[in-house]
């Protein structure tokens, strides 16, 4: 009873002593949260008394308003306050840690050492906390008032849950702060060194793990950039990242249990936290105030990783200022960046420690060796050493494999999260076929970088992620040749398609909406019913024509797109599929017949079309030979021979069929905007092109895939319609004719 009338008496001591820090709070509190309410309360348009004039939609919209300032806005300002408050408190109710006259004071006080620290470190809690949530509750009384008179019980419930969700937040991020703030006390004896340990535990972690991952996206060919699964651990090992990156959450993973997992986290950290924080300070010496870090295992931590960071970041430096400079003497400067920071970091940290500008050179051999450790770390990144790129299991170590390209998919909902969700569904595990592709991107990474990387000419990208017997993946994103011998049992596997084409049931029911595009023209409807009968047709002519659809072979009719939401993990987020309907694909476009949308998948009628028009889409500097312009002309068409004369005999310039037509970001001509295009009006001619047209002007992203050319329909009013041709497929009489075009608009030599 007496240790509690004595524990009770030395917290109205001590809060006597801290009567601004509640004055202040509570100033900041109210001006934060209730004076922010009643501005967003008198430029409200919606009052509760004449309420009944209003639509539903228009209260509901008002209500959810409402909501949002308890559950967004209360949390935002609310935890940028508490950050402020765990520093301001940290700092101020231990500062007699910082003087040798107060902590002699203080621990001569009749209270045990353990009940002393019990006393500063409540108050430092209650000071900033209870006037915070006083100003809270009279904001939610006004609020209450307010959302009752609208949404009745229901809306007040929600928003006392919001409340109480943004509190208990707004909590466990001020106590974040407030740990690592007396850890970093505890550690030191004055307030320099204070700043800087708090600055090492609060973004130390986060800062190494973000040089690293520089270094691997800068150096690593095959680096997968979601490769790291230990991120998350690396934010909640930095405190003061956290809080941000804890406080946003909320607008991400809003209503869903990943956000209540990170509540839970972030509680068990800060315990962890605040006990080593009550530990540190029973072992603390007296004798530490006024000065520096005096623990050298801590200090030596200290000074080599920041010394290694710093290096690391000296070489990156000198990397971005002498880019193009290779060879031994680029090398020579990045080293000399690394070495520079690396020595600077480690010095002051030295004399920060020590309290004394002599200190600088106070552990030289620890210098050398971080330095050395630092030189080491970018050269192996530089060089490779690791063999990260050119990394080759075992063959019977491979369990399976799992592979994504971006062109091979129709699910347009986004590149990462697409990549994520095949590398993680997909299971293929033929031996002979994962090992000869695994082998092939080994060699080519092993070669000269001038051919690597992805967008190099030939080459395809592919994500890859290969599970080894041991349990142990690993991600890369490999550059190989698109070879369709080497990569089309990857891609046309049963475990391919149903990883990256396949769409679940459960991603069915949010798909809603249905939009057709074909021919420049677009078509939407919302029919879910349709949306089904659509993807079951889709995965049946999938089994029956896969090769077909991957390589896009026959005539694209088509393009059908799916949208709608997944709410498979609680959040709505957006989802796009896209399947392109081809000739071959029967049940497709029987679908689409029954559903009315006969004239979206039947092909043109010749008497519907009046001309045909093929551009040349190239820019030209008017000193092209005849011989210039059909070399262009066959390598754009993909056409292999020509005959020597036009077969209608088409000779002379001034008959040939084209004109100047508006051809933006295409044109040979940069300031009017226009190219000639040529257009042909013969109708056996337009029969002979009409069965390669496709009706979607599709883009060429993948050597695997066939390689098609603009093209544009002309109906006979005259209208215009976006479509496409196949390479290879366009006759040789045609060629001639774009060189007779050319030499007709603007001279070229014989």
């Amino acid at each position: 009873m007496t240790s509690s009338r004595l524990f009770f008496k030395a917290m109205r001591e001590d809060l006597r002593h801290k009567i601004w820090m509640i004055v202040l709070f509570s100033l900041v509190s109210f001006l934060a949260v209730p004076m922010v309410w009643l501005l967003i309360r008198s430029n409200m348009s919606v009052n509760w008394r004449d309420a009944f004039y209003y639509s539903d939609k228009v209260i509901k919209e008002e209500i959810d308003s409402v909501l949002d300032f308890c559950r967004y806005y209360l949390l935002t300002m609310g935890g940028m306050v508490g950050i402020m408050a765990g520093l301001v408190t940290g700092l101020s109710g231990f500062r007699y840690l910082f003087h040798k006259n107060r902590v002699d004071v203080y621990h001569s006080l009749p209270v045990k050492r353990g009940t002393l620290y019990h006393v500063c470190y409540v108050n430092g809690i209650l000071v900033w906390l209870v006037p915070f949530t006083v100003s809270v509750m009279l904001t939610m009384v006004f609020v209450g008032g307010f959302v009752g008179k609208l949404g009745g019980t229901e809306a007040v419930v929600r928003m006392c849950g919001f409340t109480g969700r943004s509190l208990l937040m707004i909590l466990t991020v001020f106590l974040l702060v407030y740990h690592v703030v007396l850890i970093a006390i505890m550690m030191s004896g004055n307030i320099l060194n204070t700043l800087v340990n708090m600055l090492f535990m609060g973004f130390g972690v986060i800062v190494v793990y973000f040089m690293v991952r520089v270094f691997f996206e800068y150096y690593m060919v095959t680096y997968y950039n979601r490769s790291f699964p230990h991120e998350e651990i690396m934010i909640y090992a930095s405190p003061f990242f956290n809080v941000f990156h804890f406080l946003f959450s909320v607008y991400e993973s809003d209503g869903t249990w990943n956000l209540w997992l990170a509540i839970l986290i972030n509680m068990i950290v800060t315990a962890v936290l605040g006990v080593c924080g009550r530990v540190m300070y029973q072992r603390r010496d007296s004798e530490l105030a006024e000065q520096g870090v005096r623990c050298r295992a801590v200090a030596a931590v200290l000074r080599v990783v920041m010394g290694m960071a710093a290096g690391m970041a000296g070489w990156l430096l000198f990397l971005l200022v002498t880019d193009n400079i290779g060879g031994i003497v680029g090398a020579a400067w990045k080293s000399f960046g690394a070495i520079l920071l690396s020595v600077f970091m480690f010095g002051v940290l030295d004399v920060i420690f020590h309290m004394e500008f002599g200190a600088f050179f106070a552990h030289k051999l620890q210098m050398a060796g971080t330095v050395a450790l630092t030189l080491v770390i970018c050269f192996a990144f530089c060089c490779d050493w690791f063999g990260y790129d050119t990394y080759l299991p075992e063959k019977d170590e491979i369990a399976y494999i799992a592979v994504y390209d971006r062109q091979f998919t129709n699910d347009y909902s986004g590149y990462s999260e697409a990549s994520e969700k095949v590398l993680e569904q997909m299971q293929f595990q033929d031996a002979d076929i994962i090992y000869a592709f695994l082998e092939s991107a080994a060699n080519v990474e092993s070669g000269s970088s001038a051919g690597r990387g992805i967008g190099a000419a030939g080459n395809e990208t592919v994500d890859t992620r290969v599970t080894l017997k041991s349990g142990r993946s690993y991600y890369r994103s490999y550059t190989v040749p698109a070879d369709k011998e080497l990569l089309w049992p990857l891609f046309t596997s049963e475990e391919y398609l149903a990883a990256a084409y396949r769409i679940s049931d459960e991603e069915i029911k949010g798909l809603q909406k249905v939009i057709l595009n074909r021919e420049g023209r677009l078509l939407s409807a919302e029919n879910a019913e349709l949306v089904a009968d659509l993807v079951r047709a889709y995965h049946q002519d999938l089994r029956e024509h896969a090769e077909e659809m991957l390589s896009g072979e026959g005539q694209l009719l088509v393009r059908v797109r799916l949208e709608g939401v997944d709410s498979k993990y609680g959040s709505e987020e957006q989802k796009e599929y896209v399947l392109d309907v081809y000739s071959v694909m029967e049940h497709m476009t029987e679908v689409l017949e029954q559903a009315g949308y006969e004239e979206w998948v039947k092909p043109r009628n010749i008497s519907s079309i009046a001309a045909v028009r093929l551009g040349l889409y190239v820019s030209l500097s008017g000193e092209e030979t005849r011989e210039d312009i059909v070399d262009m002309a066959m390598k754009l068409y993909g056409v292999e021979a020509v005959p020597e004369t036009d077969e209608q005999g088409v000779e002379e310039p001034d008959s040939v069929s084209g004109e100047m037509y508006d051809v933006p970001a295409l044109a040979w001509n940069s300031e009017s905007g226009t190219a000639p295009m040529l257009q042909i009006t013969d109708r056996a001619e337009i029969e002979e092109l009409l069965p390669y047209i496709n009706y979607v002007n599709i883009g060429n992203g993948s050597k695997l895939k066939r390689q098609h050319v603009r093209a544009v329909l002309v109906d006979m009013q005259g209208n215009t319609s976006e479509c496409c041709i196949p390479k290879g497929v366009l006759p040789g009489k045609y060629i001639l004719r774009f060189a007779d075009m050319i030499q007709k608009y603007v001279g070229i030599e014989e």
